[in-house]
């Protein structure tokens, strides 16, 4: 009776379905991505001096975000100058709750209010949102997830709100020795593709809702199957045509989970070169193949040396997808 059991257990195991094209391939991105992070607060970008009397640049740091003035929660800039402008004394301080590195922190803030043109002045470059452009890494169909940029948004400290939208490359700048190069895109706010729910030192994640029309499936590479020598990065210089450029692969670095340049690369593709310089910002994210695999996204130029750049392994990105 006992063999008569293990029999038909083995005989199950040997004829259940197996499935591995989900788990093992990821939809290849290389398109480029609008990106909008909303705070529930007000950004602090910068500081100025108003006059010998107030400089904010004693209290804030760019990317603080104030949550609360005089105990009435700031959401926007709505509610921002909506309290400051019950305070109209020549010099205000105001009691202020702001956060950084996820820390919330106590402190006041100093205004001047001008009787004469009725204006109030806090010296502070604020905002509600960010956008800027960046290219996807891969869609995930075992999960429906993305993985684009790369790397952290910048000094943004909070657990981002925001949306990817499709984005059309209407220009870029060459990178120099002198100056880093940078795409300009045509965001498409009409509609979503994406909703971004991780912030992380090796990209921004989230549930993806549209994905392009045609698509190309491709396996990935543990960290350990990454090679030196030549390799692709895929990413748009104009509109929204993907294209692969040749680089090669020189170091190797020793890699952790968070490590943005696991990967060290020098851009060999003339065609990047003559119309880039090399890597320029919003190609942070374009996927890395090699051997027919995906191995990794770009992360980081050389600022000195644009043709040169770092990656990260597409293993630790798949954390961030994969993760229940």
């Amino acid at each position: 009776m006992r063999m008569k059991r293990a029999l038909v257990l083995s005989v199950l195991l040997f004829f259940s379905p197996i499935t591995v094209y989900a788990q093992d391939e990821l939809i290849l991105g290389g398109n480029s991505v609008g990106i909008e992070i909303q705070y529930d607060g007000v950004y602090v970008s910068g500081t100025y001096p108003i006059n010998d009397q107030i400089d904010p640049a004693d209290t804030f740091l760019p990317g603080d975000i104030i949550k609360t003035i005089e105990n009435q929660p700031i959401h926007d800039l709505s509610s921002f100058y909506a309290v400051l402008k019950e305070y109209t004394d020549p010099i205000n301080v105001l009691d202020v709750t702001i956060q950084r590195n996820h820390s919330l922190i106590d402190t006041t803030m100093k205004t001047a209010y001008d009787h004469n043109r009725h204006s109030m002045s806090c010296g502070l470059y604020i905002k509600e949102k960010m956008s800027g452009v960046g290219t996807m890494t891969f869609y995930d169909p075992s999960t429906k997830r993305f993985a684009a940029l790369g790397h952290a948004i910048e000094q943004v400290d909070e657990e981002p709100i925001g949306n990817l939208y499709d984005a059309q490359i209407i220009d870029y700048t060459k990178a120099t020795t002198a100056a880093t190069g940078e795409k300009k895109a045509d965001i498409q706010y009409d509609e979503v593709i994406g909703i971004i729910d991780q912030n992380t030192p090796i990209g921004i994640y989230g549930d993806y809702q549209i994905i392009p029309s045609e698509t190309r499936s491709l396996p990935w590479a543990d960290a350990d199957e990454v090679k030196l020598g030549k390799a692709s990065i895929y990413t748009v210089l104009e509109d929204q045509t993907i294209e692969s450029y040749e680089i090669m692969i020189t170091k190797l670095n020793a890699h952790t989970q968070d490590d943005m340049k696991g990967i060290a690369f020098q851009v060999i593709d003339e065609r990047l070169l003559d119309q880039t310089g090399g890597i320029i910002q919003g190609m942070s994210g374009s996927p890395i193949v090699q051997n027919g695999k995906i191995i990794g996204a770009v992360t980081h130029v050389v600022t000195a040396s644009p043709e040169n750049g770092y990656g990260v392994f597409v293993e630790y990105m798949l954390h961030h997808t994969r993760s229940s």
